[in-house]
């Protein structure tokens, strides 16, 4: 069986194999550009590295990608790999940050989307959320 929560309900998957495959977005309302959070959860893959898919992703929305940083960090007691990308097109040019974090056979990636020009707030608005994650025991 497999559960899911949230702050409105949870409920449990009747029967094996299913995968979770959650994704929630988040975007803060107004009329101001594009600010956004993306979760994901999908299978622990060791593979996964941010920053080389970052630097072999063609097309897309955008024309270009550029990795500014990418580091190991702690979130809690877990250690996370954390990218931040820099992504343009003819509108103009999105900051975007990754931090993935493997939790028992789960990755969960969090991806922060703002405007380029404003990485600072991003990267602050990054920070405080990190800081907030508590992970559940198993």
């Amino acid at each position: 069986m497999t559960w899911f929560c949230t702050k409105a309900f949870d409920f449990q998957l009747a029967g094996e194999g299913w995968v979770d495959q959650t994704v929630n977005i988040y975007d803060q309302p107004g009329d101001g550009p594009l600010n956004r959070l993306a979760i994901t959860r999908q299978p622990y893959a060791p593979e996964q590295d941010l920053e080389a898919t970052f630097r072999e992703m063609k097309g897309g929305d955008y024309q270009e990608r550029e990795v500014l940083r990418s580091e190991t960090i702690h979130v809690g007691p877990l250690d996370a790999q954390d990218v931040s990308v820099v992504a343009r097109n003819v509108q103009g040019a999105d900051y975007h940050r990754v931090v993935s974090i493997h939790h028992f056979e789960t990755t969960l990636n969090f991806q922060w989307v703002g405007p380029a020009v404003g990485r600072e707030v991003v990267d602050a608005r990054v920070e405080r959320t990190l800081e907030t994650i508590k992970f559940r025991k198993k």
